[in-house]
C-alpha cells in the first residue's frame, strides 16, 4: 500500500474530528481517551471506548501492512485469540499512514475480522509509541488494563502480554450464562454498545424461548442499572451548576441509550439547558470548529491552510474559555509542531 503523505492540517482534521465526537460521548470529560471515537476510523466494529471496556483486558496490535512475515502472523494471531476465547479480553489491530478503503481491502486479504482502527494521520499510533510503525519497526502491542489505564505488552510474548491484560479482568455479566442464540445481543451489551442491543434486547423480552428471555431480563436489568445512572450523573452535574457538563451528559445518555425508554428529565433538561448561556456559546463554538473541520480535506494549498489557521485563532479569541477554543489551541500548537 501507498504512504498517505500528511501536512499538519491532515494532522488538524484528524485531531479535529476526534475532539468533536468526544465532546458529545458520555462522560466524555471524564475519559482517559485512549481510543478514538470518531466512527469513520473503525472497521468491523462501531467505535469502542475505554469507558465501555473498563473491566476487561484490550490488546492493541499495531501492524505494518507491507511487511511480508506480519502478513504472515495473522494465522497465529487468530489461533492465539481463539485460546483466551470466552475470556474477558478485546483483541483491537491497529494500521496507521494508510486509507480506511486500503486497510479493508489487507482485511479482506488476510481475513482480519477484529475491530480494526484506521490511523490515516497517525495521531492514534503517537498517542501510544515513541516511533513510527514501518519497515524497520513492523509490530507493536500495547495493552489497556482493566483498570482504564494504558499497560505495556511485548510483540514478541503475544501469549504473556494477553494475560497482563486479562489481569484482574471480568465481564459485566459471565457468558457462560447466556445462551448462543443471545449471545449476539450479550456482546454489544458488554463492548457497551447499548442502542445497537435496543432492538435485539427487546425481542429477547417477548420471546417465547424461556431461556433467552431470562437471559434478556438479566441482561436488560444490567442496561437499566448503567441508563439510570447515567441519568444520576447528569442530574449531579446540574445541581453543580455545571450547566455545559450537564448538558453534554444528558445528550450523551439519548445517544447512548437510543432505542430505550428514556426518563422525560433527559428530554426536558436537554431543552432547558439548551437556552442556558454558557451552553449556547459552548453549541456555537463546537459548530464553528466543526465547520472549520470541514473545509481541511479542501484545504490544499498553503494560502488555504493558512487561512485555516486565521480561523482557528479567531475561534480561540471570540470563544475563549470553551472546549472548543482549548481544542482549536491544540490544534494550532500542533500545527506549529509538525513540519
Amino acid at each position: 500500500m501507498n504512504r498517505l503523505i500528511c501536512s499538519s492540517i491532515t494532522l488538524l482534521a484528524a485531531a479535529a474530528a476526534l475532539c468533536l465526537l468526544q465532546a458529545s460521548s458520555v462522560g466524555a470529560a471524564d475519559s482517559s481517551e485512549l481510543l478514538p471515537r470518531d466512527p469513520a476510523m473503525w472497521l468491523n466494529s462501531p467505535p469502542l471506548t475505554a469507558e465501555s471496556l473498563k473491566g476487561k483486558g484490550v490488546v492493541l496490535w499495531f501492524f505494518e501492512e507491507d511487511c511480508p512475515s506480519c502478513r504472515g502472523k495473522w494465522p497465529g494471531m487468530y489461533t492465539l485469540a481463539k485460546k483466551f476465547e470466552g475470556q474477558p479480553v478485546v483483541f483491537i489491530a491497529v494500521n496507521s499512514g494508510n486509507s480506511p478503503s486500503e486497510v479493508q481491502q489487507y482485511a479482506k486479504d488476510v481475513k482480519l475480522t477484529w475491530p480494526i482502527i484506521v490511523d490515516p494521520s497517525r495521531q492514534f499510533e503517537k498517542l501510544w509509541l515513541d516511533s513510527e510503525i514501518s519497515l524497520a519497526n513492523i509490530h507493536q502491542c500495547e495493552l489497556i488494563l482493566p483498570s482504564g489505564k494504558k499497560g505495556s505488552g511485548r510483540w514478541n510474548d503475544m501469549e504473556g502480554s494477553v494475560k497482563d491484560a486479562l489481569e484482574g479482568a471480568a465481564w459485566k455479566i459471565d457468558p457462560k450464562t447466556i445462551p448462543a442464540a443471545f449471545m449476539p445481543t450479550w456482546q454489544q451489551v458488554e463492548l457497551g454498545n447499548y442502542a445497537a442491543a435496543a432492538n435485539l434486547l427487546k425481542k429477547g423480552l417477548t420471546t417465547r424461548n424461556a431461556e433467552v428471555k431470562e437471559a434478556a431480563t438479566r441482561v436488560n436489568a444490567f442496561v437499566q442499572d448503567q441508563l439510570t445512572a447515567a441519568v444520576a450523573d447528569a442530574g449531579k452535574a446540574r445541581q453543580a451548576g455545571d450547566t455545559w457538563r450537564a448538558y453534554q451528559l444528558y445528550r450523551g445518555a439519548s445517544v447512548t441509550f437510543a432505542g430505550y425508554e428514556l426518563p422525560a428529565e433527559v428530554a426536558n433538561a436537554q431543552k432547558v439547558l439548551a437556552s442556558d448561556t454558557n451552553v449556547k456559546r459552548q453549541i456555537e463554538a463546537a459548530k464553528a470548529l466543526d465547520g472549520i473541520r470541514k473545509s481541511l480535506p479542501t484545504a490544499r494549498t498553503e494560502s488555504a491552510r493558512k487561512r485555516i489557521v486565521t480561523r482557528l485563532q479567531q475561534l480561540t479569541n471570540q470563544y475563549a474559555g470553551t472546549d472548543a477554543a482549548s481544542e482549536a489551541q491544540q490544534l494550532l500548537e500542533q500545527a506549529d509542531e509538525d513540519p
